[in-house]
């Protein structure tokens, strides 16, 4: 291959292009929940580069009508970065996506919603809800203890898989340990990995 024919991905699989694969993780949550008759009022998500968490906020508002439809609040368990990091990055690559598939996202408000055609960004924004959330132990990235292998243990116990260390123990610490204090139905999702 010529250096014009390849395409280098970033760390974790970041970028536009993989910003849109991963859009349709969320396109699946709302044509299933649609399909079968469920309404989640939150959705909860691991992110280390973002792309997945991302990809499925902007695909669960994509092709919508948002104001006739249910918005479900995102919850993302920040694994790597800060709350300011996503949301840059989270307009960084949402504007380098419409540059390759000039479609937007989240096409879809009442006119008294709508910010305006020329301004993607601003309707992006106003399409997501979401928040942060960082794991209740051993926050600092790629970093252990015992509580966190505890709760794998746990886990395993319970559900009979292994979720791995880093991401999958300490995202589902963190549903525990808040999904609790909030009503309404919630979606689990976890991008990392079973050992």
């Amino acid at each position: 291959y010529s250096p014009e024919e390849a395409y280098i991905m970033d760390e974790g699989g970041a970028g536009s292009i993989a910003l849109q694969g991963a859009m349709s993780l969320g396109r699946d949550i709302r044509r299933n929940a649609q399909e079968s008759g469920l309404r989640f009022d939150h959705i909860w998500i691991d992110s280390g580069t973002g792309i997945t968490a991302m990809g499925a906020m902007l695909g669960y508002a994509s092709g919508t009508e948002l104001h006739t439809h249910h918005r479900p609040q995102f919850h993302i368990t920040l694994m790597a970065g800060t709350e300011s990091e996503f949301r840059s990055r989270l307009s960084h690559e949402y504007q380098a996506y419409l540059r390759h598939f000039p479609d937007p996202a989240p096409a879809d408000h009442s006119p008294a919603d709508h910010h305006s055609a020329a301004d993607p960004l601003s309707d992006m924004h106003a399409a997501l809800r979401f928040r942060f959330y960082f794991p209740p132990s051993a926050r600092s990235f790629g970093s252990l203890n015992a509580q966190v292998r505890a709760a794998a243990d746990a886990i395993q116990a319970s559900e009979h898989i292994r979720p791995d260390l880093l991401y999958t123990t300490k995202h589902l610490m963190r549903v525990k340990e808040s999904a609790s204090q909030l009503s309404g139905t919630h979606l689990v999702i976890w991008s990392g990995r079973t050992e």
